[in-house]
């Protein structure tokens, strides 16, 4: 019995076709290249974005693993702040940013509920920590706004040193 599948073995190796020979050299050369071609994006200026969080899908998990309740508050607390960050003029932003701005509002605003309805949370946890964030937020505004306000200070100290002609 083994001699006859040895037989067998040894007739479909020496049976190759032209097809199977090219298969397998274009397996070696895409082999080849995708593994030397790989692209270095560090550099780049454009910022990759994270994935967005399905907050409804994920809401069971976020109720039971603490871990993940703290990821994805810290992603959304950054997202917020980005927000706030975001110097771009109203009227410049289109109607894409706008969907995004209210897309991480109402992602936050899900988030808090479904802290608040978990029963091994404490009462109002959700609302608490999107009190928080937006806090933080306020905090960067309150800072932007004191600096721009030492620099029209500053301006007008050096505009009125300046005399007239």
């Amino acid at each position: 019995m083994k001699g006859k599948i040895k037989d067998l073995l040894e007739k479909s190796r020496k049976t190759k076709t032209e097809e199977d020979y090219l298969a397998e050299e274009q397996l070696e050369v895409s082999q080849t290249y995708s593994n030397s071609l790989k692209i270095d994006n560090k550099k780049s200026q454009i910022k990759t974005q994270a994935p967005p969080i399905d907050i409804k899908e994920s809401a069971y998990k976020i109720i039971n693993d603490n871990e993940e309740q703290k990821r994805i508050a810290w992603e959304l607390t950054s997202r917020l702040l980005g927000l706030f960050k975001d110097k771009t003029l109203n009227e410049n932003k289109d109607a894409k940013v706008r969907d995004e701005e209210l897309k991480i509002l109402s992602d936050f605003t899900e988030f808090a509920r479904i802290i608040n309805t978990a029963p091994n949370e404490e009462d109002s946890l959700g609302s608490i920590s999107f009190i928080i964030a937006l806090a933080r937020c306020m905090l960067i505004q309150r800072d932007t706004i004191n600096e721009l306000h030492r620099d029209l200070y500053l301006l007008r100290k050096e505009l009125e040193k300046k005399p007239t002609t």
